[in-house]
């Protein structure tokens, strides 16, 4: 798990230095799928995240059912 925890603050941090780059450098635009994969791979994680957190749920409701 703290494996994992890196890997989003990793990704994370990426993310947000690569919109710094879009806003700020005049060919920020050259930067946006790069943007926009981070976002995506961002996502990702995310919507596990949450798929685990409710499979957790579920299996904790029927174990005290």
């Amino acid at each position: 798990m703290k494996h994992e925890r890196t890997d989003i603050s990793r990704l994370a941090a990426a993310h947000e230095f690569v919109a710094s780059m879009v806003a700020d450098r005049p060919d920020g635009a050259a930067y946006l799928p790069l943007f926009n994969r981070l976002e995506k791979e961002l996502e990702a994680v995310a919507a596990q995240e949450s798929a685990i957190e409710r499979a957790r749920r579920i299996s904790r409701a029927r174990a005290t059912a």
